[in-house]
């Protein structure tokens, strides 16, 4: 049942089952943060009794190990023109890049609108676990109230996995450009996953009795909303007048959660049969979700934190009917956009409207968090700033559909050039747009210039920051995203060049290792054993400036090295990333060579004989 007070985070529904790893995930996002890619290597990584980072000096180091284990099985896409500018630049998002894939909807007057991950868990000597996590929040940090619900495999579950199977095959069908422009085992994997998808089945939360899912805007979709209904509730930040009357149908008893400016925008007028509600001023959240319907029903930044998109009818046998997930209650969300919603059946009495809206058992309901709302006015209201936002916003995706790409050439030693190629539109908002590379801010010019960027080799990205002002009755307009670009002539290794600017130290390097041999680097019993001094203030990592056999001794790793060596999965992990160690410029100043030498010895005592 829908409770304010059953809350849960994202990151752990995406903490893999006791015993499991990931072996595939795929996000989708209407609007994204990059930094908020994140959230699925680290979740993944405390599955291995790693915790997230809190502050500590090794943070980066963390995020590290965890982004290196996992985000080359993890693959974000979103719709194009919806990835939000990061507030500083960090070599960490390199690494994230080949992750986050640009979409656009079948219908380009629609948007790309779902918010569900899709994940598949392996384990030695157990059959693959699938989990669905269909949620209305984008990848983003923002803090608004959101649904989320979370789908594990079950054999006898009643819930069919295929129509998730054939959402995730398409995903890829829908990209700007190729899904995996370096050999294809990233499209391998989403393909691996459609199809194992396909056998799954889910089990149902109590206390529904079924259930099934519901994806939008890749085929024909019938509309789940029953034509009678003695009750209905319809929680949704953005609404059109006639998908409201389609939803309620006959229900005399209808209750609207909405927000104010969208409850304005129709008038009262329209929504005259309902009992209109906003959330409490005590309960509301700060919004960052920049997030606009196709409608162009709503502004940009919000007013309010409700975000939740969810509807509930009951019906007259004693059964009631939930429709939960991304879709908002308006026109494009059920004509044009590409969405993924689940239909929940249940009993009234537990599921049912007043037992949402009142608590039904649980502490608080709906209704303890909102208060009345009256429409301002009875006329709808008109916000020529809102359509301003709207073109913006297509503009921005009409730049990404075009395949920007950044050519990159060698000048000296430590100066890369990187100049822009693409089809700069005939359009008016071109000469009020600037771009840069993400990496350096200081690199903005005209999208109409010529110009070519000098950065150093470590600032080449993919990442391409736009930002376009409009003119609204002496107001400016601005909006601002992230085209990811191809690269021509890369003549580097990015990944090699920000993982030499990450572990910039030999104690970097050391805490790198500790943790990818499966080391707590801040257990300090684990250090003072290491030194022999039997001092439970000594730690793992040595103090800033200090040589690395002030904190982890190399032979403190020999042991965890071994047992890495029954895991031929885990010593596969540990030989690619020690390769990658050794690849990375100034490696022979940084990785000590006492650690190299025991890591020589034990490969050779494990690798078959006539082995490379």
């Amino acid at each position: 049942m829908l409770s304010p007070d059953d809350q849960l985070l994202l990151t752990d529904a995406l903490r893999p089952p006791v015993g499991f790893d990931v072996e595939c995930a795929v996000a989708t996002t209407y609007s994204l943060t990059v930094e908020s890619v994140l959230v699925a290597p680290m979740s993944f990584a405390m599955s291995h009794g790693d915790v997230l980072p809190q502050g500590s000096e090794g943070d980066t180091v963390e995020v590290l190990d965890a982004v290196q284990r996992y985000i080359d099985l993890t693959t974000v896409f979103v719709q194009s023109g919806g990835i939000h500018i990061p507030a500083s630049h960090s070599r960490i998002l390199t690494f994230l890049e080949d992750s986050i894939v640009e979409v656009e909807p079948p219908d380009r007057t629609g948007s790309f609108h779902p918010k569900v991950w899709a994940v598949r868990y392996g384990a030695d000597d157990h059959p693959p676990h699938h989990r669905l996590i269909i949620t209305s929040r984008n990848l983003t940090q923002d803090s608004s109230w959101d649904t989320i619900l979370v789908l594990d495999e079950s054999a006898d579950g009643p819930i069919d996995g295929r129509p998730a199977a054939d959402f995730v095959r398409r995903l890829p069908d829908l990209a700007t450009r190729p899904t995996d422009e370096n050999g294809g085992e990233r499209a391998r994997r989403v393909e691996g996953l459609a199809d194992s998808l396909a056998t799954a089945r889910f089990a149902l939360p109590a206390p529904y009795t079924d259930g099934s899912l519901l994806p939008m805007g890749l085929g024909e979709v019938e509309w789940p909303f029953p034509q009678s209904a003695e009750k209905a509730l319809v929680v949704s930040p953005f609404l059109a007048a006639g998908q409201l009357d389609a939803v309620r149908s006959s229900a005399e008893d209808a209750t609207l959660i909405s927000r104010a400016d969208s409850m304005n925008a129709l008038g009262g007028h329209a929504l005259s049969a309902w009992d209109t509600r906003v959330l409490h001023a005590a309960a509301e959240g700060t919004d960052d979700d920049a997030e606009m319907d196709s409608d162009g029903t709503s502004p940009a930044l919000m007013e309010t934190g409700l975000h939740a998109k969810t509807v509930v009818l009951d019906g007259a046998d004693g059964e009631s009917i939930t429709v939960t997930g991304s879709a908002n209650i308006t026109q494009s969300a059920w004509t044009r956009n590409v969405e993924f919603d689940v239909i929940l059946w249940g009993p009234t009495a537990t599921t049912g409207v007043d037992a949402v809206l009142d608590g039904g058992g649980a502490p608080i309901g709906l209704r303890s968090i909102t208060e009345p709302f009256t429409p301002e006015h009875e006329e709808p209201e008109t916000d020529a700033e809102r359509a301003v936002r709207y073109r913006i916003e297509h503009f921005h995706r009409q730049l990404a559909r075009r395949r920007p790409v950044l050519d990159v050439a060698i000048l000296g030693d430590s100066t890369i050039s990187v100049r822009l190629d693409l089809d700069v539109p005939d359009d008016a908002l071109s000469a009020n747009t600037t771009v840069w590379l993400q990496s350096v801010a200081a690199t903005a010019r005209g999208l109409e210039s010529e110009g070519v960027w000098t950065v150093a080799p470590v600032n080449v990205t993919r990442f391409l920051a736009v930002e376009t002002t409009a003119d609204v009755d002496g107001t400016a307009v601005t909006r601002r995203c992230i085209l990811t670009c191809a690269l021509s002539g890369d003549p580097i290794d990015r990944r090699r060049a920000a993982l030499a600017a990450i572990l910039s130290s030999p104690r970097s390097v050391l805490l790198y290792l500790a943790m990818l041999l499966g080391l707590d680097p801040n257990d300090a019993v684990l250090a003072a054993d290491a030194q022999g001094d039997g001092s439970a203030d000594a730690s793992l990592t040595a103090a800033s400036g200090e040589s690395p056999g002030a904190g982890l001794p190399p032979i403190v790793l020999f042991e965890p090295l071994m047992h890495a060596t029954r895991d031929p999965k885990q010593l596969a992990t540990v030989a690619g990333q020690i390769d990658e160690l050794r690849a990375m410029p100034g490696a022979e100043e940084r990785i000590p060579q006492e650690f190299l030498d025991m890591w020589d010895v034990v490969l050779a005592t494990v690798r078959p004989k006539g082995a490379p």
